[in-house]
């Protein structure tokens, strides 16, 4: 029997069919509602395809899995739409194919690209959806002039999201190889995103993200694995769930939300230092689920002193931290628009308020979208431009094979 698919899906399907094929090999599939949509439009345009030759794949979804079946198609689907096929049938192409539906993408429409440059990226290397060079095509579609990849760098505490040290080799080989394959159509930039709690070596990249993505017990004496005064064997993740955080607080902070976020920004003051970072991420990821989820006021006192104290720190540090001797006298922050992509903000990192005050200590911003998808590359720019100007910023910083530099907010010298 056929698997009965939505006229949307099957409009989908036709723009696919029209746009260029790429040969190109996957690794592995993707969870939950999206394999179950690749699922269907896989099956459509196999037998569509099989029609055409007169020869009728009778497919269902249990013949998606690879070692199955011997008529079988491997498929991936990534947040971009991007299907990738393996036809064993050789009059049916036996080819893998790879359709990037871009022009549907949400997120990388390129009209309304301002900012041409975005450094904060995730691929499979570490907890991404796509793959390098599927992501260097969706830059160059969506009208990037640089793209800087920063997976996320080894931690030895948790290696669930990160590059191995394997992995890590094999990124920078690849990222070599697509510099030399898209020269001339796109600048590609070698990054790290480097967590707190990573020892890791950072001078071979071309930039360091500095993020906080768990904070750690205090470390007691003699005990557990020290790390600049905490223990990483007991550790915290902040964008996991409210209940891990909850549970935290409940377990390690009496029961005092305050204390936990304090904590955290007193690990978030330490970046500088400790990683040698030239760009801050998501300065106040802890807000993360506090829109959909509200578990503590980010007007309370203790909030925002918690948050000036971390700036201070980061801004008392910066001169003799490893960073601002490329990345320049004062720190640079970046405007995240990556919760927006994920659904769970509808405004970029960090709030207005805490912009404000980076710029009343001289800082800089920086645009990423810390993208893990084809499709978000560019998401939400425009509202994190004018996110930027509202605030009082009239530049931004950008990275170029040549280093840092100034880019204006000015329409007439956006860059498009």
């Amino acid at each position: 029997m056929y698997m009965n698919i939505s006229p949307d899906a099957e409009r989908l399907c036709s723009r696919l069919l029209a746009l260029p094929l790429k040969c190109h090999a996957l690794k592995r599939c993707t969870f939950g509602r999206e394999t179950c949509f690749a699922s269907a439009i896989a099956l459509w345009l196999v037998n569509q395809r099989a029609r055409a030759a007169n020869r009728l794949l009778r497919l269902v979804p249990s013949q998606l899995k690879a070692g199955e079946q011997k008529q079988k198609v491997c498929l991936s689907i990534q947040t971009s739409f991007a299907l990738v096929f393996m036809e064993q049938n050789h009059s049916l192409g036996h080819l893998t194919r790879i359709c990037s539906a871009r022009a549907l993408a949400r997120g990388n429409r390129s009209a309304e690209i301002i900012i041409p440059y975005n450094y904060h990226t995730h691929t499979s290397f570490c907890d991404g959806n796509n793959t390098l060079e599927e992501m260097t095509l969706a830059a160059i579609a969506a009208g990037l002039k640089v793209i800087g990849f920063s997976g996320h760098g080894y931690t030895s505490y948790d290696d669930c999201y990160c590059m191995s040290r394997a992995n890590t080799a094999a990124y920078f080989t690849e990222i070599d190889r697509l510099r030399e394959a898209y020269r001339g159509k796109i600048t590609i930039l070698r990054g790290i995103e480097q967590d707190f709690g990573s020892d890791e070596p950072t001078d071979a990249y071309d930039y360091v993200i500095g993020s906080v993505h768990a904070t750690f017990a205090p470390a007691a004496d003699g005990s557990g694995d020290n790390f600049h005064g905490f223990d990483r064997s007991r550790f915290y993740y902040i964008d996991w769930t409210v209940d891990r955080i909850l549970e935290a607080i409940r377990d390690d902070f009496a029961g005092d939300p305050y204390a936990f976020i304090e904590h955290y920004y007193k690990t978030v003051g330490m970046l500088p230092e400790v990683t040698g970072c030239h760009i801050i991420a998501h300065f106040d990821l802890i807000t993360k689920f506090n829109e959909k989820e509200p578990w503590f006021d980010e007007a309370h006192p203790r909030y925002r002193a918690a948050v000036c104290r971390a700036l201070d720190q980061i801004f008392a540090s910066w001169q003799e931290s490893r960073g601002s001797s490329r990345a320049g006298s004062a720190p640079i922050f970046e405007i995240n628009t990556g919760a927006i992509s994920r659904g769970w903000r509808t405004t970029p990192y960090p709030a207005p308020w805490i912009l404000q005050e980076i710029r009343a200590r001289g800082g800089q911003v920086m645009i990423n979208s810390d993208s893990h998808a084809a499709d978000t590359i560019t998401c939400a720019f425009a509202d994190a431009v004018k996110l930027a100007q509202d605030c009082g910023f009239h530049q931004v910083k950008i990275i170029t094979e040549s280093g840092f530099a100034d880019h204006s907010l000015e329409p007439s010298q956006s860059g498009r």
